[in-house]
Parts: C-alpha cells; sequence; structure tokens
C-alpha cells in the first residue's frame, strides 16, 4: 500500500549477545524509502538497551545499505550510544 511502512525484514539478535534485533521497513510512494527500528533489549551483561530508529533516502542502494546495517545492529557491530543534541563544532 502507498504511503504506509510495512516490513521486509527481521534482523534476529543472536541470544546473549550484544546486539538488538532489528526490523526493516519500506514505504512506497512510489519512489521507496526504507528505515531500521532496532527493537529494545538487553546487552550481555543484563543492562537495557534502548531502541533506535534509522532512515534512508530512496533507491536500490538505500535498501542494501538498510538491509546489511540491520544484520550489523543485530550483531553488535552497530549501535546508538546516545542522542547527542548539539552537533556544533
Amino acid at each position: 500500500m502507498y504511503g504506509h511502512w510495512r516490513e521486509i525484514n527481521r534482523a534476529i539478535k543472536v541470544p546473549g549477545g550484544d546486539g538488538q534485533s532489528c526490523a526493516v521497513d519500506v514505504c512506497e510512494l512510489p519512489a521507496k524509502f526504507y528505515r531500521l527500528r532496532a527493537l529494545p533489549d538487553t546487552n550481555s551483561v543484563g543492562a537495557q538497551v534502548e531502541p533506535f530508529m534509522l532512515s534512508t533516502g530512496s533507491g536500490d542502494e538505500c535498501k542494501d545499505w538498510a538491509l546489511r546495517t540491520s544484520y550489523m545492529i543485530a550483531s553488535g557491530a552497530v549501535g546508538l550510544a546516545h542522542v547527542e543534541t548539539d552537533v556544533s563544532a
């Protein structure tokens, strides 16, 4: 359905690891845009890991990047430590 997000893939975290399960969604307008939803979880020492979301532009390269990155998030290779609101130099 045009203009609505739908899940196209879910990378599942390895139990006991530091990653987060991560869903990849697509929105067709008719260009396709992608978002990654890293789901809340706990890390290998039991600390809570907050959810986060990333979004892309459109195109096949963006889809490929989103799918690859979702597996990196699930494996613990990519995460979000905190949100920085002041990015000035």
